[in-house]
């Protein structure tokens, strides 16, 4: 398969803004990151990693109604 180029996808980045980040904070804590996602209109990795980046966790209360075991 020499000389076969296969397309590269490109990305399209679209920059947050601060009523964006504003939002994120309000909801991401207690509200599922699918939920958070389609409100913002934004997919769930890119909404994950801006909270991620922005210093966002959910809360112990969130996760616990999520099903999920805590230390």
């Amino acid at each position: 398969m020499k000389g076969i180029k296969m397309a590269k996808k490109k990305i399209k980045h679209v920059k947050w803004s601060k009523a964006e980040v504003s939002q994120l904070k309000k909801m991401f804590p207690s509200m599922s990151t699918a939920k958070v996602a389609a409100k913002l209109k934004r997919p769930e990795k890119s909404v994950t990693q801006k909270a991620f980046n922005v210093g966002i966790k959910k809360t112990v209360k969130y996760l616990k109604s999520a099903g999920l075991r805590l230390k």
